[in-house]
Parts: structure tokens; sequence; C-alpha cells
């Protein structure tokens, strides 16, 4: 085993090879690819001459100068998960650097990259490899980028499942996992019924998820500070603090989605609620009629306007479901806070469940665990949480536009930002925005700018673009995108920077190519 390549931890060996029974959506394919590179200043040029030709898409001068009040911290973009092979190494590694150079010369900060769980503790428990990460983390450093790990403690898809030593546990004990109220066990993440009971293989979630951060630290505590200034930890499904509501295969937009409550530790947990209010019979089950995955708030007596959501038992059950994921969200800073102090700023991802926001009910919502509603506000307690941890929230969704959405859905995604964004704002956390589809429309890049400079909000942390892929790279797509990115490198920082960065001395990379593939979408 070669120690450039792999870390030892505390907490087990490193081992090189990873089970290729890691499913994958799809990975690097290269067919021709040609390098040019270029002086920074000719670069530079190129996107002048583009953004005078676009400006008319973007802010006025007055929204300019306001904007400017208020910049932003950072610029990542997302690596897209088909950086890696079926194997768990990253396909094609001789593309990556320059696609990384690329990013830097377009005025890029970093790159956010998903860890996964899956993938670093594959061989048993506690025996964490975390090659192919320091392989990525070496040519971010090379090129002079940022890296932003997000821990996903959960499926990730197109890199690997939950590591497979977990699946053994469950053929023993499915409760582990999340069920749904036929029974199905959704195996995307643990159920935060064992959050703090060491039912898996003789640790809890809780330590678990501790045990992994804590490897990560020592494998990386050179680069911490420094190659790494941000961790965002994964709270539940994609990394995002929710249930898993609306499982692929089961749920289409727009359903209300189903409450997840229904393995052993979680009904014992209700029951035991109930008991307390002095109601045991409300601890029997989740809400019976509140429809199935696909229905809409219409459809069923629970989530219609004038539905049993609002009724006593209504309000007793969507408040005890939505305090055992806070509390999860809650444990779960903590542990990030104790691993990695002050050597790091530690993140949570909070979704935007933006269809029948403009419902008295908010079904969608409160089936995710966000008791937000025509009478409670759900979010609020989340960004208290994210105070008391020093923690900042990352927002996805940041490009969507409400008139953009299906009328008879209902949505409102620009609405949960704008509340969430306020609320931290005076709370004093941070906030960092993404943008959840893959797209280079103008309409899109217009949305994410208006989103991040918007002078009403001094709290953006940061911007990350998802994703870095094929996509990207193809010449009008570039384009547009560099464009965007030096419209927001102008904003965030003086115009002494700007010039600085322009100078002909600096090198930068341009990817040229044709008939190929950057990762797979």
């Amino acid at each position: 085993m070669s120690e450039s390549r792999f870390c030892r931890t505390n907490l087990g060996i490193l081992r090189g090879a990873i089970p290729g029974q890691h499913a994958k959506r799809g990975v690097f394919s290269y067919r021709s690819i040609r390098v040019f590179e270029l002086n920074r200043k000719t670069f530079r040029r190129d996107l002048r001459i583009k953004s005078q030709r676009n400006s008319a898409n973007f802010f006025s001068r007055e929204q300019e100068a306001q904007a400017a009040d208020h910049p932003i911290t950072s610029v990542y973009v997302n690596l897209s998960h088909g950086v890696f092979s079926v194997t768990g190494d990253l396909a094609y590694p001789q593309a990556l650097p320059h696609g990384f150079a690329a990013l830097k010369a377009a005025g890029v900060d970093g790159v956010a990259v998903p860890v996964a769980w899956g993938l670093v503790e594959a061989d048993g428990p506690q025996q964490y490899d975390f090659g192919v990460y320091q392989q990525i983390a070496g040519m971010l450093r090379d090129a002079g980028l940022r890296m932003q790990p997000r821990l996903e403690f959960c499926i990730a898809e197109g890199i690997a499942g939950v590591p497979p030593w977990l699946l053994h546990i469950a053929d023993s004990d499915p409760d582990i996992f999340f069920r749904d109220q036929y029974g199905n066990v959704l195996g995307d993440c643990l159920s935060i019924g064992v959050d703090n009971e060491e039912a898996v293989g003789g640790r809890s979630a809780i330590g678990i998820y501790g045990d992994l951060m804590e490897a990560f630290r020592e494998c990386f505590s050179a680069d911490l500070g420094s190659l790494i200034t941000d961790v965002v930890v994964g709270a539940g499904p994609h990394g995002e603090l929710r249930y898993p509501s609306y499982p692929r295969g089961r749920w289409h937009f727009p359903g209300v989605g189903e409450f997840q409550c229904y393995d052993r530790r979680m009904l014992e947990s209700l029951s035991q609620a109930a008991r307390e209010a002095g109601e045991p019979s409300w601890g029997r089950r989740g809400p019976q009629d509140a429809g199935h995955y696909c229905m809409w708030p219409r459809d069923t007596a629970f989530f219609a306007d004038e539905g049993s959501w609002r009724s006593e038992y209504g309000d007793f059950f969507l408040r005890w479901y939505s305090e055992q994921l806070l509390q999860h969200g809650d444990l779960l800073l903590g542990a990030a806070r104790r691993v990695f102090g002050q050597s790091a700023a530690v993140g949570l991802k909070l979704p935007v469940v933006h269809w029948w926001y403009h419902t008295p009910s908010h079904a969608a919502e409160l089936t995710a665990g966000i008791y937000n509603s025509a009478n409670n506000d759900g979010y609020k307690p989340i960004v208290d949480i994210a105070a008391g941890h020093r923690a900042f929230l990352q927002l996805s969704c940041a490009e969507m536009k409400n008139e953009d959405q299906r009328p008879e859905a209902k949505c409102g995604p620009e609405d949960i930002i704008q509340k969430v964004r306020g609320q931290a704002a005076a709370a004093g956390v941070p906030v960092g925005l993404e943008n959840n589809f893959h797209r280079f429309d103008d309409r899109c890049f217009e949305q994410l700018r208006k989103a991040t400079l918007d002078p009403s909000f001094a709290n953006t942390k940061c911007l990350t673009y998802n994703a870095m892929g094929d996509e990207l790279f193809k010449g009008y797509h570039w384009g547009k995108f560099s464009h965007f990115i030096h419209d927001l490198v102008a904003c965030k920082e003086p115009p002494s920077a700007v010039q600085k960065a322009a100078s002909p001395a600096t090198a930068a990379a341009n990817v040229h190519r044709t008939n190929s593939w950057f990762g797979f979408w």
C-alpha cells in the first residue's frame, strides 16, 4: 500500500480496493480532448466581449451598485458524480486537472466534492479509504482551488449505495431504515430512530457519522483551514435535512409524499409521546387520512384546506414528527462542531420542498418533516439550530422562479428561499445558494445572479453551481457560464483584485473538446 495514495487513521487502515458492486449511472469516457493553454488576458478579453453583448440580461446599474455593497465569499462548482468509475476510482483522472484549471481561469474559487459514505467505509465498520478524495484534493490544490467536502451519509446516486456491511445488519433488523405506512423499507439512509441507539453493529447512527468525520479530519488535517474551509454535513436523503418522503420509483411530482414513521423505533417514540400527551390512541400510527405518495392535497382528508392537519391530533403528530427531525439535525451539527471545531465552517443543507407551498397545509413540506403551514413556521427552528452551532445553511433551487413552475402545483421556491434567508440574516446565520437542475439558459443564470447578489441580504456565504460535467465544457455552455462567473467575480472583488487576476503573467486554461464526454448526467 502506498502511503502517498492512502491515508491511515487510528480508526481503521485505508484499503486500496473498493468492491465493484457500487451502482453507477455513468462514468467519464474521453475520445477527443484538446486542451489549449491561453493567456489570462486573452481569456478575460473574450469574457469582456460576452459581457458587453449580454449585459441586458442581468441587473441595472443601480442594482449593480447595491449588490456591490453585499459581496459573497466564494463561488463553487459541484463535482459531477460521473467522475467516479464503477469500482469507486476516478474515471480518466488525466482529464480532471484540465477541467479544474478551466474553472480556476473562469474565476471559480473551489469545487464541492461529494464524499460518499458507501465508498469511504465500504470494506467494513471503521475501515476508511479516502484515497480517491486525496487524489481529487491534490488536483484541486495544484489548480489553486478550494475543496468543499459534502459528507453524504446516504445513498450517493452515481457513486455508491450505503456500505455493504450495513445491509447485512439490516437483514436481521430492517428497522434501522425508514419504513412507510405499507411496511416498505426505504434504504436511502438510516432511520433517525437509531440516532442514539447502539443498534447498528454496536454503534448509534450519530456515533457512526461522528467516527467518519473524525477519520476525515485526521486524513485531511493538514488541509483544514486552507484547502478545506467549509464542510457540509449530510442529514438525510440527497444530503438534505428531511425524511425520504418522496422516494424515486414510488413518487412523482407534485404528489404530497408520505410520512416516514413506521419503523419500529419511530413508532415506539410516537407511542411514548402520545402517552405523555394523555392521548395514547394517537400513538398507534401516523395519520390514516393522509393519502399516498402521488395524491394531491385536495384528494386527502388530512391535507385538504380544512383538513385534519388543523385538528388537535394533527398538530400533535406534526409537531412530534418535525421535532424528531430537528433533534436529528441538532445532534448531527453538534457532532460536526465537536470534530471540526474552528478549523472549518460547518454547513447543513436545507431542502426547498416548494410544491404546494401556496396552499394552507403545505403538504409536501409536512411529509418531509418541516412543520410549515398556515398555522406554524417550520423554518425558524432550523435556523435557530444552525445559529446555536455557528453553522451555515445551504439552499438549493436558487435558479427557480415561481412563475416557471406548474401553476396547479402552487409552487413557491422563491418564497421559501426569501423566507429562510430573511430569518437567517436576522439570526446571523450565513446562507449558501445553489441550483437544483443542470441548466445553462439565460433565465437560469439571471435568476442565480439575482438571488446571489440580492442587496436585501448581506449574509450570502457562497454560490455553488451544479454541476461540473461534459455539458458545462461545451463551447456555447462554457461561454454562458464563463460570462456568469466573470460577472460574479467582478461584484465580489474590488476592482484592483480583478485587474490583478487579469495580469498577462498569469496562465489560464480553456477546454476545447469535440465528440467527448466529461461525466454523465
